[in-house]
């Protein structure tokens, strides 16, 4: 139970690295993008840390919002049918 907790949560973080690159690339303010999504400031920036999970729901609602489309969170995430090691404290480079 544990290992399947924990993968949960380095997902969560692997689409909340995602979301702070698409608002960072985007030039939206936190505030803006919780707005549009209709959730408040606080849960979006815990989103985007991966400490808050988010539902299917709100996710088609967050890639409608930044014009992707949900398979977009998650590309990447899977190698071979294995979850791919990830760096929970690395954030997405813009280039």
């Amino acid at each position: 139970m544990a290992r399947s907790s924990d993968e949960m949560r380095k997902i969560d973080k692997f689409i909340g690295s995602k979301l702070y690159y698409l608002r960072q690339k985007k030039k939206l303010s936190r505030r803006k993008i919780s707005d549009i999504i209709g959730v408040t400031q606080q849960q979006f920036g815990k989103y985007e840390s991966g400490i808050n999970h988010i539902s299917v729901g709100r996710l088609f609602l967050i890639a409608d919002a930044f014009g992707k489309s949900p398979e977009f969170f998650y590309k990447g995430l899977h190698s071979k049918g294995r979850l791919l090691p990830l760096l929970a404290n690395i954030r997405i480079v813009l280039k």
